[in-house]
């Protein structure tokens, strides 16, 4: 976790960063694999186009990664100020408290930990990378005096995992070349307007497994 917003403004700026560069190095690797393997350069246009619109493994890895990136800036922002409001009290001494769903063991260790802020800086604040769970990291730290809630175990967050089990979904880029055929006679219907676009994104769900 950063202690200020300059640093948070650094590391925000640099996971950005890293994440254009992840993407766009992926998206060369699949142009070039599709272009080799005979694609003409309006079909690569194509499946790239459709990846973009329907939020594809290609696009859909920018997409997501621009939201985790956001939410955890947003967190962190507010773990800053709550560090500054601890420090214009007088706290001196924290304790690590650990919240998630998933708790990595890294994080699990440390519940209940003692320290200075320091001391904390010294080992890894939360979301500083230092865990498994690295950025996407839920711990606290709060005053060691706290007592808002029962802190003997780790505060094990539960939510829906409705659907979690079912197979990744499948993505014109997954395609086999039957299938790959078959989409593009589909695309090419659609746009002759030989087919509507509900029959379009019926006969594509069948195609896409869905």
């Amino acid at each position: 976790m950063s202690t200020t917003y300059e640093e948070l403004n650094i590391k925000v700026t640099t996971m950005f960063e890293n994440l254009a560069m992840l993407v766009s190095g992926n998206l060369e690797t699949k142009i070039q694999s599709m272009s080799q393997s005979g694609m003409t350069t309006k079909e690569v246009r194509r499946i790239l186009l459709t990846d973009l619109i329907g939020g594809g493994r290609l696009f859909g890895q920018l997409r997501n990664g621009v939201k985790r990136i956001s939410k955890n800036s947003i967190e962190e922002a507010g773990n800053i100020a709550s560090i500054k409001r601890f420090m214009n009290e007088g706290i001196q001494e924290y304790k690590w408290i650990t919240v998630g769903v998933n708790i990595c063991p890294d994080c699990r260790l440390r519940h209940g930990d003692t320290g200075t802020l320091n001391y904390f800086k010294a080992i890894g604040m939360p979301k500083s990378g230092f865990s498994i769970c690295e950025h996407n990291c839920n711990c606290q730290l709060v005053p060691v005096n706290y007592k808002g809630e029962n802190l003997e175990k780790p505060i094990k967050h539960t939510k829906a995992t409705e659907g979690r089990k079912k197979g990744r979904k499948k993505y014109i880029t997954d395609l086999s070349l039957g299938e790959y055929d078959k989409y593009k006679k589909i695309a090419t219907q659609r746009s002759a307007g030989k087919i509507t676009q509900k029959e379009f994104d019926d006969q594509l769900k069948e195609i896409l497994g869905g």
